[in-house]
Order: C-alpha cells, then sequence, then structure tokens
C-alpha cells in the first residue's frame, strides 16, 4: 500500500477548501410596481431629489423589470433589466 505524500495532502487539502466560495444567481423581479417604466426610472435610476418627464416604453411589462445582484459576482447591487423577451427567461 503506498502512502500519500505530504506535498500532495496539503495541495489537495488547500484545493479542496479554497473553493468553498460561492456565489448564487441575480434575482429579477417584474411584479408590481416594477413592471412599470416611470416607477423604475423615477424610483431605481434617478433617485430622490431628480425629476423626469415624458416617459416612453413600447413593449410588454414582461420585458422590464429589477434585478438584485447583491449575493452574486456582477458587481452591482442592483439595477434596472431590459430584455427583447420576458425577463423571467433569463438565465444568468
Amino acid at each position: 500500500m503506498k502512502v500519500l505524500k505530504p506535498t500532495f495532502l496539503f495541495v489537495f487539502a488547500f484545493l479542496f477548501f479554497s473553493v468553498k466560495i460561492a456565489f448564487s444567481q441575480i434575482a429579477v423581479n417584474n411584479t408590481a410596481p416594477y413592471n412599470t417604466a416611470s416607477y423604475l426610472i423615477d424610483s431605481l435610476l434617478l433617485g430622490e431629489g431628480v425629476i423626469a418627464t415624458n416617459h416612453s416604453f413600447q413593449g410588454d411589462s414582461v420585458q422590464i423589470g429589477f434585478f438584485n445582484g447583491v449575493n452574486c459576482n456582477i458587481g452591482l447591487d442592483s439595477g434596472i433589466v431590459m430584455s427583447t423577451g420576458g425577463i423571467d427567461e433569463l438565465v444568468p
């Protein structure tokens, strides 16, 4: 029976324990009020103190929404997502 070398055990332990970092997927939401362009622009994109008028969106309400990327490695905490199809079909 062969005895494993300490170097091999060290490398195996290092790789096994260093891969424990995990990221989850982005979460999208297009339920009310996140399914209207006016709400997404005024409340999420611009924030407080900025006023925008004459909002225009041509499409279905399932094509726009909000995403939460806090627990993933996308680099953005949250934002607005737009798609040519429904955003519930997005595969991160």
